[in-house]
């Protein structure tokens, strides 16, 4: 292996660091953060972006601003764009650790976490659409990419609300459901099921399951599903 490749595979496990509400970054003009780590960023936006290009980014941060050069890594049409961070120095380099260190704080405060959420979803463009949009509304999010791993992170982790996709490879909604609704721990976590088909048939199973809510992906647009999740929130935090 080279030591180009071993670099760029210590890049990828980089922990990233969801951004919880408004932090515009300026590459030309002003586009929504999803999330950071040390050697860079993803940001919300449907413009087309060249891979590889290179781009002078501003980045805000408690009243400062520090201007950094990166490089676009990947672009996903219709979702975002990930952008990786070229030569930071010791300055940059600790200005992006400070800002860092300062969002997984307030991911650990009482107030974040009335909107912690996990989405268990087997389709990743569906995934990371639906993540953005949840995080640009404020939510915080934490992904599995199906069943299996839904249920690790729930054995270390506990959210306020689980939307869960139904139809699902290793471990299916339904599976996941009856686990959630049998665990003292975790019977009481609303769900939210979203599914690209759900018959009457699926309805009672849903409900007689300990579902709360069930949405049709093809019916319901980002503003029904962030809708959605908020009154769930809402009503569990008045029991």
């Amino acid at each position: 292996m080279t030591m180009d490749t071993e670099d760029k595979q210590e890049k990828r496990k980089q922990k990233r660091f969801p951004i919880r509400g408004k932090l515009l970054v300026d590459v030309s003009k002003n586009f929504q953060c999803i999330d950071i780590s040390e050697g860079g960023l993803y940001l919300s936006t449907g413009n087309i972006f060249a891979e590889n290009s290179f781009f002078d980014i501003k980045i805000p941060f408690r009243n400062k601003t520090v201007a950094v050069k990166a490089q676009i890594r990947h672009f996903q049409p219709g979702i975002g764009v990930g952008i990786e961070f070229i030569d930071l120095d010791d300055n940059q380099h600790a200005f992006i650790k400070e800002m860092i260190e300062s969002i997984e704080h307030d991911t650990k405060t009482a107030k974040v976490a009335e909107g912690q959420i996990l989405l268990i979803e087997d389709h990743d463009m569906s995934r990371k659409i639906n993540r953005i949009r949840l995080l640009e509304a404020g939510f915080f999010v934490i992904e599995a990419k199906d069943g299996v791993e839904g249920i690790k992170i729930l054995r270390e982790y506990t959210p306020n609300l689980i939307i869960l996709d139904l139809h699902m490879e290793n471990m299916d909604g339904f599976k996941v459901l009856s686990m959630l609704k049998a665990s003292p721990k975790w019977i009481k976590i609303p769900v939210l099921v979203f599914s690209s088909s759900i018959t009457q048939d699926t309805i009672d199973k849903l409900i007689s399951g300990g579902a709360d809510e069930f949405l049709l992906k093809t019916e319901t647009s980002s503003e029904k599903l962030i809708e959605t999740v908020k009154a769930m929130l809402q009503r569990t935090s008045k029991h």
